[in-house]
């Protein structure tokens, strides 16, 4: 749903979050810049840590190794400071804007240094004009802010980014997914997957001890196609399997999920031979039984056969109707003579 924001002759700006419940004051102020402080709690941050929450320090030089940032680096020292204001807390810390800070010191400590000279006051890059609630904010409403800006909004987090403060607004707030996708403005399909998937993900994270997150996406293929989906969830020893192919590599990227039911569902029910015990047998990976699956299914590496079986499965929906028209048209039967010929033609050379 779209987010009203009112702003008021008296400066105070309202934002309505949560449909009619009562909205959330901020205004604008200056704030030096020593009193800002990086968000620890960003989702950005947290899913790159293991045990510990990070630094201010250590996520100012984690954000200041980003390409994207010396980017915003030098179009923050061009435009003589910023052109949008950071949003904070009550306690200084930047909820939305922490890679702007991050250049905002960063382009301080340049001019100390005297390292370059851009040309504007100092007080551009020291004075931060801040958007703060003039109340303080409530958690739920902050999530819900920091959805609509980084998972609908014109600035999206990372995939696994979104997916995670998602997951985090379902067990940690509390949301149910219909008031996610209410609130944020999501249909309940995406905001299932996204929290399905890290629910998934931290399963198997705990289960065999994996510390990497970017695990996620394997679980992402899972969810996205229906009959994986369903296969999950009817039987927890079907997930049980998946974690083990996922550590056991069997994947060699998640992409590579997306042909698993072929592989374990018998798909194809004409092909004799069971290659989910090909797929599963020790050092073999999902490769290994796509390969011996393309020997009895051309249409999975040749573009032409892969035409070809579209062809033949419109044949057999073939009905009377489709019959008699071509019982009545010359030009049809004269078309399928020609394919037939051309067909044969073929057959005989391959002999």
């Amino acid at each position: 749903m779209r987010k009203k924001t009112l702003y008021g002759s008296d400066g105070i700006i309202t934002r309505h979050i949560r449909g009619s419940h009562e909205g959330v004051k901020t205004k604008v102020r200056k704030i030096p810049l020593d009193r800002l402080r990086l968000d620890r709690q960003n989702v950005r941050f947290r899913n790159r840590t293991k045990e510990r929450e990070l630094s201010d320090k250590e996520i100012h030089d984690m954000v200041w190794q980003e390409k994207d940032t010396r980017e915003l680096y030098n179009a923050i020292i061009n435009a003589g400071g910023l052109r949008e204001k950071l949003f904070v807390d009550e306690h200084q810390v930047v909820r939305e804007g922490n890679r702007r800070l991050v250049c905002l010191r960063e382009i301080v400590k340049d001019i100390a240094a005297k390292r370059i000279d851009p040309g504007v006051p100092l007080e551009n890059f020291t004075e931060i004009e801040c958007e703060e609630p003039l109340e303080g904010i409530a958690p739920i409403d902050m999530d819900i802010l920091l959805a609509t800006w980084h998972v609908i909004g014109k600035k999206p987090w990372a995939k696994l980014n979104q997916a995670s403060h998602l997951y985090d607004m379902r067990s940690v707030r509390g949301l149910s997914y219909d008031e996610i996708a209410r609130d944020v403005g999501l249909s309940k399909g995406k905001v299932l997957q996204a929290c399905k998937s890290l629910e998934w993900t931290t399963m198997y994270m705990q289960e065999y001890k994996v510390d990497d997150v970017s695990c996620w996406s394997f679980f992402e293929e899972l969810y996205k196609k229906k009959e994986l989906r369903e296969w999950a969830v009817s039987d927890r020893l079907n997930l049980e399997d998946f974690f083990s192919w996922v550590y056991q590599k069997k994947f060699p990227m998640a992409i590579d999920v997306r042909k698993l039911p072929k592989i374990i569902l018998n798909v194809d029910k004409q092909l004799g031979r069971d290659l989910k015990k090909i797929f599963t047998a020790k050092n073999n990976t999902i490769e290994t039984a796509w390969q011996e699956l393309q020997v009895y299914d051309p249409s999975l590496s040749s573009d032409f056969f892969k035409s070809m079986k579209r062809f033949r499965e419109r044949l057999n929906k073939m009905d009377s109707t489709d019959i008699m028209e071509i019982v009545k048209m010359k030009a049809k039967r004269e078309a399928l003579v020609s394919l037939r010929d051309k067909l044969s033609e073929i057959i005989n050379k391959a002999k």
